[in-house]
Parts: structure tokens; sequence; C-alpha cells
């Protein structure tokens, strides 16, 4: 099924078990890159163009069959039949300089949507209509640069054999370096999906211009009005294109850091590792 697409984030499923969930690139602009699949047949049951970076994001489904997913410019929620139940622009960040756009979420225990954007902002989500509860600057709070402006860099596309190029070019419309910043990281100071551990705390990793840092924030507060603030963090090697994962009881977050241009264009110059953080002991 969706031969000729690029899905760069997990499917994800309905509640009753018989329809996947995924993002995929647009090689027309316009194109649809939010399906929903029946799992007997592989068939479309319905498709939607919810807007360019929809590939960043995978698809989360709560209790009721409302869907949720990230776009370049907005939160977005789903009907179970494909109709938009909100759509939340973003507004502009702390650096007006940067991008500022979502990447990925999750569900946090107390239902609220969990995300973090490019420039490495945290916000807790009402999933009812997609209004803002709390929001946290890692880069401010923990006392990190951002990574500054990138001008005069080589488009990595220009790098690669031209059939590699071609390839992307029939995948997604526009700039190829666009749909390889996907697989290889951008510069932002994040580029993945928030962690969410059982207890609600979150996890972020990011990257300034010279070290990058795995993030810890505590939320506080009520259910109705959370407060974010910083918990402990642990440098990592610059490069932050890999989601943490946290394991089921808690204990531990995993990280994979090193995940840039560099990495793509010549892995070994990178030192890039995997690393596990014992959360109890930090």
């Amino acid at each position: 099924a969706l031969k000729g697409r690029a899905i760069a984030q997990p499917n994800t499923f309905s509640a009753d078990g018989l329809t996947t969930y995924v993002t995929s690139s647009q090689p027309n602009e316009g194109d649809c890159n939010l399906w929903a699949v029946s799992i007997e047949d592989g068939s479309v049951k319905w498709c939607l163009d919810v807007g360019a970076g929809a590939i960043w994001s995978a698809v989360e489904v709560d209790v009721n069959g409302a869907l949720y997913l990230t776009a370049r410019d907005a939160l977005i929620s789903v009907t179970p039949d494909g109709q938009i139940r909100w759509k939340k622009e973003n507004g502009p960040g702390p650096d007006p300089q940067l991008d500022n756009f979502p990447i990925g979420l999750h569900f946090t225990p107390k239902g609220h949507i969990a995300t973090v954007t490019s420039q490495g902002v945290v916000m807790l989500v009402d999933r009812s209509d997609g209004d803002v509860l709390a929001t946290f600057d890692v880069p401010a709070g923990f006392g990190v640069s951002r990574p500054a402006p990138k001008t005069g860099m080589i488009d990595v596309g220009e790098l690669l054999p031209t059939a590699v190029v071609e390839d992307f070019g029939r995948l997604q419309f526009g700039p190829v370096s666009a749909l390889l910043s996907v697989f290889a990281g951008a510069a932002n100071f994040c580029d993945n999906t928030i962690a969410v551990a059982p207890d609600g705390t979150l996890y972020v990793i990011g990257s300034g211009d010279e070290v990058g840092g795995l993030f810890q924030i505590k939320v506080g507060g009520t259910d109705e009005k959370p407060v974010l603030s910083a918990g402990w963090s642990t440098p990592t090697h610059k490069g932050s294109a890999s989601s943490p994962a946290i394991s089921p009881d808690g204990r531990y977050a995993k990280v994979s850091d090193g995940n840039a241009d560099a990495a793509f264009l010549d892995p070994e110059s990178v030192g890039a590792k995997t690393r596990i953080v014992d959360i109890r002991a930090c």
C-alpha cells in the first residue's frame, strides 16, 4: 500500500484495530499525506492533505478514536472518518530568525497532548480543543544555546548521486533537502518526538551549536493548570533527530545522539552513541 510515498514515522492503529494510520511525503503539492488504511486488504479508507511537514509526525489515537498529529504549521486533530476536528496554528518562537514548528506528539497520563517545537519549546495541550495549557522553553530553562541560523550551507542534495536525487524528487515536491532533513536531522534545537514517562515526566533531546543534551521536564500544578519546570539534564553529542524512549517501568531513558547532516555524509566523523540513563539515580 501507498507505493511511491516516503514514510518516516511508525504507523498506528484505530481503537478497534481495523484501521492503520500513517503520515507520508507528498510527491505533488496538495497530495494526501495522512492516510487511513484497511488492515484487511490495504485499501485506503480516506486520506487528507494536512499541510507540509506531516511526515515528521506519527499519529496518536485516543480511546474515542480521534486522531492527533503535527504538521509544519499546526497541531491537528481529525475524526475517525477523516474530518478535521480542530487545527491550531503555531505562533512564532522565541527566536524570530528560526522556524518554530511542533515535531510529533504523545499523550500524557493526564490525557493531555505533549509536544516540542523545533526551537525546543515544550507544550502541554488540551486534547478537546487544542488550547495550550503550559509551555517551557528548554534552552532558556536549562541555560543552553539554540543553534544559530545557518547561512551559506551546502545543500546535502548537491552531494548525492543524480539517481538518488531523482528518487527523492519523485517522493516529495520542493527541494530534495526538505525530505533528506527528516532522515538526517535539520538545523533545529529539536528534530524529534518528546518522550513521556509513566509518571508524566517529559524528556527531550536537543542540540545547540556545540553540544546537545537529554533534558528532563517536570510536570506540576493541577490537571486544569499544569506547570512545567526544569529537572535534570545530561550532555550528549550534538544532533538530535532520534527520539528518546522510556522503559515501561519508568526506570531508564534510552536515546541516540549525533543525528545530523554530518552523520549522514560521514558517519565515522561524528562519534554518535546510544545512551542508557538510570532515571532513579539521576
